[in-house]
This record gives structure tokens, C-alpha cells and sequence, in this order.
């Protein structure tokens, strides 16, 4: 229970474009989602891999152009990130 608080503490204090981002690419969702579901938090938390492409790539996950890293900083089972086509 305390993990899933801190993970809202974590969605929550996220820029709007990485909430974008998680929820178009992880979560698979249009919008940006005020909070995913507690399922949908953890597997992102726990994800080791991750793959964000902007909207010029060929195969775009999300719409925006992410314009740092800073979303990814606490994802520390990331083993795998392929970002692409991003203003970074």
C-alpha cells in the first residue's frame, strides 16, 4: 500500500509531457491521465524496458516531442530505453 502511494506521489509530480508520454506509449491511452490505475503504475514502475518515439518517427508512441530525460530518472528497472525522435 505504501509502494502504490508513492507511486502516485511520483505521477503526480511528473512534467505534463512525460505523463503524455507514459500514457501514450506504456499505458497505451490518448490523453494524458490525470492517474493511471494502480496496475498500470506499478507495471511502468517495474518495466525493464521502455521505447518512446516522437511524432516524426516512423512508428510514433506518443505525440510529443520529449524535451529531457527527467521522467526516467526513478525507473530504476529500466534496463532497455530506445527514444527517439525527440527534442532532447
Amino acid at each position: 500500500m505504501e509502494q502504490i502511494k508513492h507511486l502516485k506521489q511520483w505521477w503526480q509530480n511528473l512534467e505534463n509531457q512525460w505523463k503524455t508520454a507514459f500514457s501514450q506509449s506504456f499505458v497505451r491511452k490518448d490523453q494524458i491521465l490525470e492517474m493511471p490505475d494502480e496496475q498500470d503504475l506499478l507495471d511502468l514502475w517495474n518495466t525493464p524496458l521502455l521505447r518512446l518515439a516522437g511524432p516524426t518517427a516512423i512508428d510514433p508512441t506518443t505525440e510529443v516531442d520529449l524535451t529531457n530525460l527527467s521522467g526516467i530518472t526513478a525507473l530504476n528497472n529500466l534496463t532497455y530505453l530506445s527514444v527517439t525522435n525527440m527534442q532532447l
